[in-house]
């Protein structure tokens, strides 16, 4: 035999791969019809889910206060879907990545206002996250920010809405969406949730959480570390609310000016520097030897 004949004849790709390209490469075309079908969407949600909410951040929103709007991954969608429908007079930036799934959401949410940059941890995410900290320093706009990042691992917190947060001097309002009309999409790295417009939902939130301008890197790991557990508390909450009801989220109630005084007497005690915007050469900061 010849040493061609072991060569191995380049794999074909399957029918269904071969398709899903060439229906990417279409997907200008059916732009149209995906926004429509996100507004009846909505509007069935919104009409048709019996919704409960708890925390700061609905009260954020109508007093046209910005924040950082931080969240797991595995929330984008049932959170959005609640919330687009105040986006028109609560301005919101928010971070897609360059492919072509982030064009498509960038076609899809159009209508309701939101302003994105365009960059993740695969290229570009350094400029987006300038331009979203410029957009919430000259415009006063929301962020919201998928705590996770990009990649992942699912539930662990990264950089992102810490240092937005310490740039902007916004305060971060951790955000959590769950309920009986989902439906976790388990083949996903961070089981995102599809909701229905239909059943039960609870939308829960913590917070606010201030970054310091000037914090030292141990304090701002531990902020890091703080966001990362309680959103993790919110999400065991939402996921006993399914069975036990309101007594499993009993403990997100408290008045917002209170949870604000809360929050001050805590830098305040941890004797932080002034809340500001300040720039950074890296992050996440480098410790100290």
């Amino acid at each position: 035999m010849t040493r061609e004949k072991h060569k191995k004849s380049p794999r074909k790709e399957s029918f269904l791969r071969v398709l899903g390209h060439r229906l990417s490469d279409l997907q200008v075309l059916y732009y149209p019809f995906a926004r429509v079908l996100a507004r009846a969407w909505c509007f069935s949600m919104h009409h048709f889910v019996r919704s409960e909410r708890r925390g700061p951040l609905f009260e954020y929103i109508q007093r046209e206060q910005p924040c950082i709007i931080a969240y797991w991954h595995q929330d984008s969608m049932p959170l959005l879907f609640e919330l687009i429908r105040y986006t028109r007079g609560y301005p919101c930036s928010a971070m897609l990545s360059r492919g072509r799934i982030g064009d498509f959401s960038a076609n899809l949410l159009a209508p309701w206002h939101f302003r994105f940059a365009r960059g993740s941890n695969s290229g570009g995410g350094r400029e987006a996250l300038r331009q979203l900290t410029q957009d919430a320093r000259d415009e006063g706009r929301a962020i919201f920010c998928t705590v996770d990042g990009s990649q992942g691992p699912a539930r662990q917190a990264r950089w992102g809405a810490i240092q937005l947060a310490r740039d902007t001097g916004h305060p971060i309002i951790l955000a959590r969406a769950w309920g009986t009309n989902l439906s976790v999409l388990e083949k996903t790295w961070m089981k995102l949730g599809f909701p229905w417009p239909w059943g039960r939902a609870v939308f829960l939130s913590d917070g606010p959480i201030r970054v310091p301008a000037n914090a030292t890197p141990e304090e701002l790991d531990a902020i890091r570390s703080d966001v990362e557990l309680r959103l993790n508390r919110l999400a065991a909450a939402s996921e006993a609310w399914v069975t036990a009801g309101a007594s499993a989220v009993r403990a997100y109630g408290p008045e917002v000016v209170d949870m604000e005084a809360a929050e001050a007497r805590r830098v305040d005690a941890a004797s932080a520097p002034p809340i500001g915007a300040v720039a950074c050469e890296t992050f996440p900061p480098a410790r100290s030897a």
